[in-house]
């Protein structure tokens, strides 16, 4: 069986700050990003002052009548406080908001909508997401453009898992982004993919790229679908998929373990026979048209092997008070 690795490994983590914004092909925004400082309630928010404006677009197929929420983030990259923003996708599954200054990084959720699942040839397929089914990602500071899908959120999870046990969310995120666009060719983050079936005609080759990706990924989420008993799609399976993600390999595996997802016959192991690689040339055959003249581009990255670490005090023991232990 080949496994296809989705992420190079990391650079040495860093724990305490943001490194410099990686710039995006066709991507959003850039300026010159402060240092995020720890505050005294463990923000990484502090940063340059955001423009007003901010775009962006989250994508499973467009996700159309999506609620997006912004928030300031705390250093182990979950929201530090109440929202800052909100706003609903368009059928293009785009928004725009306007942020408070001073914004800082800030970590952006989707909840709810519907896409057209972009594997169905026929266009027909309608998946509709619950009220609490969604993507996560990260507007970095001094960015006026933010992706929100599968392939961010597994990086945010991933980061997540990374900072649990002493914190430096902010450091790690961007040592595990910048990883990713330096093979990808472009920022998973500030570069908002073209509409996996029918990239606009002015998309950048960065947006299409990304696109691709995300197609796919469509085709992986189907044949596991399939493998599950499962007629249509379902979140459970993307979320699933998008765990298995999260250590760099589309393999069945999360750091070794398996990933458990519901299936027609209960709960049942991720199959580990889909090569990613394969997914994202047989989409752009799928649909040759729209990418006509694109080169195929081989997302074969190493393994974003570092996990969580878990701590071990050894067992558990009883001593009178004043004894070295």
């Amino acid at each position: 069986m080949r496994t296809q690795t989705v992420y190079r490994s990391l650079l040495t983590l860093s724990f305490v700050g943001l490194l410099s914004a990686c710039g995006g092909g066709g991507g959003g925004g850039g300026g010159d990003d402060a240092p995020a400082a720890a505050t005294s309630a463990g923000s990484v928010s502090a940063g340059v002052s955001k423009g007003d404006t901010v775009t962006g677009g989250v994508t499973k197929g467009p996700v159309n009548g999506a609620t997006v929420l912004f928030y300031p983030v705390d250093q182990f990259g979950f929201p530090l406080s109440t929202e800052i923003a909100r706003a609903s996708t368009n059928a293009a599954g785009n928004f725009t908001v306007t942020l408070p200054a001073d914004a800082g990084t800030v970590l952006v959720e989707s909840f709810g909508g519907s896409f057209i699942d972009e594997a169905d040839r026929s266009g027909n397929r309608v998946i509709q997401l619950g009220p609490n089914d969604g993507f996560s990602s990260i507007l970095p500071s001094g960015s006026a453009r933010v992706a929100i899908n599968p392939i961010t959120d597994s990086l945010v999870i991933r980061s997540r898992e990374l900072a649990a046990s002493e914190g430096g969310f902010g450091g790690i995120f961007n040592t595990s982004r910048a990883a990713f666009a330096s093979e990808a060719g472009f920022d998973a983050f500030s570069t908002v993919p073209a509409n996996p079936t029918a990239p606009a005609a002015g998309a950048s080759l960065a947006e299409k790229q990304y696109a691709l990706l995300l197609g796919g990924l469509a085709n992986a989420i189907n044949i596991l679908t399939v493998e599950l008993g499962l007629g249509t799609p379902t979140y459970q399976v993307i979320r699933a998929v998008t765990l298995d993600l999260v250590d760099g390999e589309l393999n069945g595996l999360k750091y070794g373990d398996p990933v458990r997802v519901q299936g027609a016959n209960g709960v049942q192991n991720l199959a580990r026979d889909v090569d990613l690689e394969t997914q994202v040339n047989r989409f752009k055959n799928n649909n040759a048209a729209a990418y006509s003249g694109i080169e195929t581009p081989v997302f074969d990255f190493s393994i974003l092997a570092n996990r969580a670490p878990t701590a071990n005090a050894g067992v558990d023991q009883t001593v009178p008070s004043g004894v070295a232990v």
